[in-house]
C-alpha cells in the first residue's frame, strides 16, 4: 500500500499532510514496514523532514492530539506528539535510519509509546510513553507529509502492515447525466450511488448549489428521483453520498429551457407577417392563433393541424359525449375550458357539469356529466384563454 502527502508539515500546532485512516475503538499494537520513501517526481529531492509512517489521532483537525511514528529521509524515525489540542508538537528521533525500515504504535489506554525495527524481529522504543488522553473511536493509519508546502511530495510504501482493520471505503456517486428540462414541468434525475455497507447505511441527498429560481425535488434523499425548476436558466444540483464516515459528492449542471410563452411561439413563424394577435387566423384554416399555440399546430399552414375529436364514450350503459384534446406541452399560462349545452346557448363547464377523464402534458379528455340519452341533443366545446 501507498500513500502520498504534499503539504507544510505534520508539526507544530497545527498539521498539513494526508492521512488514510480508519477509526478504531479500544487498545491497539499497529505494525508496518516502510518499503520505501521517494519524490512524486523522479528526479526531484525530498527535504530531510519530510515524513511518514502510522498515525493515531484524536480526529481529522488539523489541530487535534495525536501520536505519530515516522520515518523521514534525513533524520531517521521519530516518534512525536501532541498532548494537548492545538498544542505544541514534541518528538525523539533517531537519525542514521533509512527504508526499508519496521514502524510500530501501541495504544494501552491514554498511553502511547513508538517503537522501531530494522527487521520486524528485535524492536527499540524510540522516545519515551506519551500520554495522549484520545476518546473513541480514535482514527488509526497512514500518513505523509512533504514538510513544506512546496516541497516535493513523498511517497512512502507499506507492507507487513498488521493490527489494522479494513478501511471503511468511500461511496461511490454518480448524478448521472443532465435531464432535459423545462421550467415549471417535472424533469428526471437518474443518479446512482453505491457503499461497501460499512460502517452504516448509505444516506444520499440532492441540493441546490446555484441557479436562477427555485428547485423542488420529488425526493430529495432518492438518487433517481424528479426535479421541477422554477424559472429558466442553468443550475448546479449536488448529489451527496456518505456512509456516516466518508461523504463523497458531484455535481450536475442542468440547462432549463423556458416555456414558450405565445409571444415568442408566434415569433418562430415570421411568414405570418403582421397577422401576429392572438384572435388572428393568417392561414384561414378557422383556428385562431391562440388555438394553434394551444394545440400544437402550425400558424402559417392551413390543413393538418392537431384539432380536438368528440366520440361518445360508454360509461356503465350510457353514453356520454366525449372530447380528446391534443396539447402543447411546451405553452405557459393557457387555460383550458370544456363546456357543454343542450341548446346552442347556457354554455356550462367543470364539474358537476363535465368530467375529466385524463389530465397529462400532451393530452385532456373531458366528458360530458349528462347522458345523451336525457336530452334531446348534447353540445361540446373547447374555449382557450391566456392573462
Amino acid at each position: 500500500m501507498s500513500v502520498s502527502g504534499s503539504g507544510g508539515d505534520v508539526w507544530g500546532t497545527a498539521d498539513r499532510g494526508y492521512f488514510l485512516s480508519t477509526p478504531i475503538a479500544g487498545n491497539f499494537t499497529l505494525t508496518a514496514r516502510i518499503v520505501s520513501l521517494a519524490p512524486a517526481v523522479q528526479g526531484e529531492t525530498l527535504t530531510g523532514w519530510a515524513k511518514a509512517g502510522i498515525m493515531a489521532r484524536q480526529g481529522t483537525e488539523a489541530d487535534a492530539r495525536n501520536a505519530f511514528i515516522a520515518l523521514s529521509p534525513g533524520n531517521g524515525v521519530s516518534f512525536q506528539y501532541r498532548t494537548a489540542t492545538a498544542g505544541t508538537s514534541s518528538s525523539s528521533n533517531q537519525g542514521g535510519l533509512a527504508a526499508p525500515y519496521w514502524v510500530r504504535l501501541i495504544r494501552s489506554g491514554n498511553t502511547l509509546r513508538g517503537l522501531r525495527s530494522p527487521d520486524g524481529v528485535t524492536w527499540t522504543q524510540q522516545g519515551s510513553n506519551q500520554t495522549v488522553t484520545i476518546t473513541d473511536p480514535v482514527r488509526v493509519g497512514f500518513a505523509a507529509s512533504a514538510n513544506t508546502a512546496t516541497s516535493a511530495q513523498p511517497v512512502a510504501t507499506f507492507d507487513n502492515i498488521t493490527g489494522l482493520p479494513a478501511f471503511n471505503a468511500a461511496p461511490s456517486v454518480d448524478p448521472g447525466t443532465a435531464p432535459a428540462a423545462t421550467e415549471g414541468e417535472e424533469a428526471a434525475l437518474s443518479g446512482s450511488a453505491g457503499d461497501d455497507g460499512q460502517p452504516g447505511a448509505l444516506v444520499v441527498q440532492w441540493t441546490k448549489m446555484s441557479g436562477p429560481g427555485s428547485v423542488v425535488f420529488g425526493n430529495a434523499t432518492a438518487a433517481v428521483t424528479g426535479v421541477t425548476f422554477g424559472e429558466p436558466g442553468t443550475y448546479v444540483l449536488r448529489l451527496t453520498a456518505t456512509d456516516g464516515d466518508a461523504t463523497v459528492f458531484e455535481d450536475l449542471a442542468v440547462t432549463v429551457e423556458s416555456a414558450a410563452d405565445f409571444a415568442s411561439w408566434i415569433e418562430g413563424y415570421p411568414e405570418v407577417g403582421s397577422e401576429t394577435a392572438p384572435e388572428d387566423d393568417p392561414d384561414g384554416d378557422g383556428l385562431q392563433n391562440l388555438m394553434e399555440y394551444a394545440l400544437g399546430g402550425n400558424p402559417s399552414l392551413a390543413g393538418g393541424d392537431p384539432v380536438p375529436a368528440t366520440t361518445a364514450s360508454t360509461v356503465e350503459g350510457l353514453d356520454y359525449l366525449t372530447m380528446t384534446i391534443p396539447r402543447n406541452p411546451d405553452t405557459e399560462g393557457i387555460t383550458w375550458i370544456v363546456e357543454v349545452c343542450s341548446e346552442l346557448g347556457g354554455w356550462v363547464g367543470g364539474p358537476p357539469h363535465t368530467v375529466v377523464v385524463s389530465d397529462t402534458a400532451t393530452e385532456l379528455v373531458v366528458r360530458d356529466a349528462t347522458p345523451m340519452g336525457n336530452a334531446p341533443r348534447r353540445f361540446i366545446r373547447l374555449r382557450i384563454s391566456q392573462p
